[in-house]
């Protein structure tokens, strides 16, 4: 018993890793809250209040489908060794454990969320609102606190402009460009 608890508690921090979600909103969900068709989760109980609706992305939806395996007579997708909701004593010892093994330090369970959100604002595809939905963020100002990794991609993506200038001037050097400005200017005078 104490090893598939641990099995989904695993499974439980794998897709934290992979989807952001905070330690209640994975510990609440259940088998009728995942829309797998869709690729869509139901999170009924947010920090944030009112019911969300979540995009699930694939390696999300292979965690899902794994736990599903594990299974038991419950209606969570991660239940206690009973069957009931996993309660947070039993995540953090199990956390502890997988940080102990990796050599994680005090890397905290949150911290999951926050690299989820760092991840996906650096990498330039995200913009702020929908980083702030994916969250679960009310209030934009919470998510702004990722706004300095956006300023990183979007200056990543100006380079890339520079970049391309940069070949394009390589094949025509100044001094040619300056000449064939001198000779247009010559002939409008």
């Amino acid at each position: 018993c104490l090893m598939i608890a641990q099995q989904y508690s695993y499974t439980d921090h794998q897709i934290r890793s992979v989807n952001g979600k905070r330690k209640g909103e994975i510990l609440n969900l259940q088998w009728s809250d995942i829309d797998l068709q869709n690729g869509f989760i139901t999170l009924r109980e947010t920090k944030s209040g009112p019911i969300q609706k979540a995009p699930l992305n694939k390696r999300c939806l292979e965690i899902i489908n794994s736990a599903s395996s594990l299974k038991k007579d419950s209606s969570y997708v991660f239940p206690s060794r009973t069957g009931t909701r996993y309660y947070y004593a039993g995540i953090d010892k199990t956390w502890r454990l997988i940080r102990q093994k990796a050599n994680l330090g005090k890397f905290r369970f949150h911290d999951l969320r926050h690299t989820y959100a760092s991840y996906l604002a650096s990498s330039g595809k995200v913009d702020i609102y929908t980083l702030k939905e994916l969250l679960g963020h009310s209030d934009i100002k919470m998510t702004m606190r990722y706004a300095h990794l956006i300023n990183g991609a979007l200056k990543k993506a100006a380079c890339v402009a520079d970049e391309d200038l940069n070949k394009r001037f390589h094949k025509h050097s100044i001094s040619s460009i300056a000449k064939t400005y001198n000779s247009y200017s010559q002939k409008e005078l």
